[in-house]
């Protein structure tokens, strides 16, 4: 197991590998002994925060969830930087029209932020919630917004 931080928007955000795949990724500090990420997944941390925000696309992701879950999750990383799904548009992109509050409870389960944007799906009527709060989600889609 790797485990790096690194400073996003004054916060930090601490992600965790497992044989080549991000298992977890959270703007919070983890306690413990950290061992460097693998180089490539590092370079797409700095290449976001340099611009280049949709780099993380392609970063391998591992993390348990349901059948729905997991499709939920495979449809954000669709979903460009600059860009934004309402819960209600992801859930008919999942084939499950109707399931909107479950697509909120599958963005709230994401343990892999950033690299799965649950900060790209948003309610119907506003910006929605944000596990890292909302200020955090806006300053995120403000960012990336910019640098499209």
């Amino acid at each position: 197991m790797q485990v790096e931080t690194f400073e996003v928007f004054d916060r930090p955000f601490t992600v965790t590998v497992v044989d080549g795949f991000v298992v977890h990724a959270t703007f919070d500090r983890v306690p413990g002994e950290h061992v460097g990420i693998p180089t490539d997944i590092s370079s797409a941390i700095a290449r976001y925060l340099a611009g280049d925000v949709n780099c993380l696309t392609d970063i391998p992701v591992s993390q348990l969830g349901s059948p729905f879950q997991l499709r939920v999750w495979e449809c954000m990383r669709d979903i460009p930087a600059g860009e934004v799904a309402s819960y209600g548009e992801l859930a008919i992109d999942v084939q499950s029209p109707g399931a909107a509050r479950a697509v909120g409870t599958a963005c709230g389960r994401n343990q892999v932020a950033l690299f799965v944007p649950c900060h790209r799906i948003v309610a119907s009527n506003g910006i929605g919630g944000y596990q890292f709060g909302l200020k955090l989600k806006s300053d995120l889609l403000e960012f990336e917004a910019k640098s499209r």
